[in-house]
């Protein structure tokens, strides 16, 4: 079994909103490979090779999740459990391996929870389609592990392709026939605590969403900017900044979809949307970092069209579109400490 990671294309910072995204799934994979299935057994030995490290786990229906390194295997098996699944999983050992650098905003703990997923739901004979794989994996970060994520990247993983993602619930998946080329993504090798920087950006975001709340009755998805940013001299520094970045970046996504979903890809304005998209996370999200910053320059230098940050921020990587210009972007990564991969889109997990 193996799953993808993601970059986001548009939308960062929208999903634990309810807003809508366009993620795409890249040919960075986590695999999982079972063996020694014993139906007796009430026991996992993963072998995790890129920590080279084995460890063991008890199929049972608590955890405490006091292990960091075992935490997602359990809270997938958590899953299970809630869904009445567990007495149909047997005692097995995996080799677990991955090319998805780990803290570097590719979603590699979501693709570790996708690949896990379909390997447990394999061996239970439960078939689970693709969306309900994705929706289980985020169940077990979500709701199992508490922590505060959305949906985006447990689905993208599971799904593939390049998808619009409307983060409701149950949510709404509309694949895309984009064809996007020229993906490369930029490494910060600055790794920073996903968990972390999401709980403070939603608290301060929904914070400043209650309190706009106050001064005018809006819909998130729907009301447009001009009726909503003149209320925001009723609110403090911080909830005017993250709302200006939510609702802005908004409407980028907005009209991403519409470039995504024409016959011809205008790369040059992709580019730009990208990189509008970039000023918002950093003047007013202020989730981006001086090297990301500088990187995206210099990446545009080299001949990219755009560019953002992936993931949560304050480190991480960058998605930059840069169709024919990939090995003097590359370079330019490189020559500013960054680490480049040439990407491509790619399918689910499977």
């Amino acid at each position: 079994m193996s799953a993808p990671g993601r970059v986001c294309l548009f939308g960062e910072h929208q999903d634990y909103l309810g807003l809508s995204v366009v993620p795409s799934a890249i040919n960075m994979r986590t695999a999982v490979k079972c063996y020694d299935v014993a139906a007796s057994s009430k026991r996992v030995v993963i072998n995790a090779k890129d920590l080279g490290k084995t460890m063991e786990l008890e199929i049972k229906p608590q955890y405490d999740f006091k292990d960091s390194d075992l935490g997602y295997f359990q809270a997938v098996l958590a899953t299970f459990q809630r869904h009445g699944y567990l007495d149909k999983v047997p005692g097995f050992t995996c080799d677990v391996s991955s090319k998805i650098p780990i803290k570097s905003g590719l979603s590699s703990s979501a693709a570790l929870l996708v690949a896990f997923t379909k390997a447990v739901a394999t061996l239970c004979k439960v078939p689970l389609t693709p969306q309900e794989i994705g929706w289980y994996a985020y169940e077990a970060e979500h709701d199992v592990m508490g922590i505060p994520c959305g949906m985006m990247d447990q689905l993208s993983s599971a799904i593939g392709g390049i998808i619009h993602l409307k983060c409701s619930t149950p949510p709404v998946i509309t694949p895309l026939a984009a064809k996007v080329a020229g993906i490369v993504v930029a490494d910060t090798k600055i790794h920073k605590s996903t968990s972390n920087v999401h709980s403070v950006r939603v608290k301060e975001t929904k914070q400043g969403l209650a309190s706009l709340k106050k001064y005018i009755d809006f819909d998130i998805e729907t009301t447009p900017w001009e009726e909503i940013e003149p209320h925001f001299k009723n609110l403090d520094e911080i909830e005017r900044k993250r709302l200006t970045a939510v609702f802005r970046n908004r409407d980028i996504t907005v009209k991403s979809m519409q470039l995504l979903n024409a016959n011809a890809l205008d790369y040059p304005a992709i580019g730009k949307l990208l990189t509008e998209h970039q000023m918002y996370l950093n003047k007013y999200f202020e989730v981006s970092v001086e090297k990301i910053e500088a990187i995206l320059a210099n990446a545009i230098k080299a001949g990219a069209l755009g560019g953002k940050l992936t993931g949560a921020g304050l480190g991480g990587s960058l998605v930059i579109l840069a169709p024919g210009k990939e090995e003097a972007v590359s370079k330019a990564i490189t020559e500013s400490d960054g680490i480049p991969y040439v990407v491509a889109v790619d399918q689910g997990v499977h």
